[in-house]
């Protein structure tokens, strides 16, 4: 096997989907938004079962010091609401990382995994930002803020961290404005998240704010994370199946052909 293939099927290195900034006011960006996200997903998502607890070692320390972390991701998949998890959904993510503020940095100079996969709850996000609602698509980046909860796995009798109460600050295509080619100094090119861009039906899960609730929001100037341990209430979570294999399918397809033809047009 090809050495950079078995690095992304082994999913130690993935590339996420980007457009350039100079694509912004092209009046089919929502298709081309959507043409990226799935073109991309052999090199988004991860492709193996793994076990590993390196996320409780970094979670840990942030739930001792009683801080949030900032993360991105890229969106899996979805968990729909059952008797067995209590009617809670949950949003997968691969490839959590650590955001420490330059969007382009976190996006493709890429830091160390936090985990593989974790799941966040959706009825643990609570808030998204101004906007009334959003939609959630598989191979969306998505980037957040979390407390970091403690929890007791019962079926290996130990303690785990994962994500708590959580505010979503951007999801959607990543686009890139370059610098000029003339410019003299050296400038990392600026990332912003496109959130908006028109998915059709190709979501999994849409976030609104029901009207007691955002009564709720509106007393305060500004929701950051301090406050969001205070606010009382939920977002309406809309669940949508997916038109992908699901999680637990696709660990089980090996097609690395897929992986080779998409780093082959980049």
């Amino acid at each position: 096997m090809d050495p950079i293939i078995k690095e992304y099927v082994s999913d130690n290195r993935w590339m996420l989907p980007y457009l350039d900034y100079k694509l912004h006011t092209n009046y089919n960006f929502s298709r081309l938004c959507n043409e990226e996200r799935r073109r991309s997903l052999p090199l988004v998502l991860n492709h193996q079962k793994h076990i590993s607890t390196s996320r409780d070692t970094l979670l840990k320390d942030f739930y001792d010091k009683h801080l949030p972390i900032k993360w991105l991701a890229s969106v899996a998949d979805i968990s729909m609401p059952t008797i067995s998890n209590h009617y809670t959904g949950s949003i997968l993510l691969n490839h959590l990382v650590e955001n420490k503020g330059n969007v382009f940095e976190t996006l493709f100079i890429t830091p160390e995994q936090i985990d593989y996969h974790t799941w966040l709850q959706t009825s643990r996000v609570k808030y998204f930002g101004h906007k009334r609602d959003i939609n959630i698509s598989i191979g969306d980046v998505i980037i957040g803020q979390s407390w970091v909860k403690k929890y007791y796995k019962k079926s290996d009798g130990r303690i785990h961290y994962g994500l708590g109460k959580s505010i979503i600050t951007d999801c959607g295509m990543p686009i890139i404005k370059f610098p000029p080619a003339n410019s003299i100094a050296i400038d990392l090119p600026k990332a912003e998240i496109i959130s908006e861009y028109d998915r059709n039906d190709d979501y999994i899960v849409e976030l609104s704010y029901p009207d007691y609730y955002e009564r709720i929001l509106s007393r305060y100037k500004k929701v950051d994370m301090q406050k969001l341990q205070y606010v009382k209430g939920n977002v309406y979570v809309s669940y949508k199946k997916s038109q992908y294999s699901n999680y637990h399918d696709r660990l089980e397809q090996k097609d690395n052909s897929k992986i080779a033809q998409v780093l082959k047009m980049h």
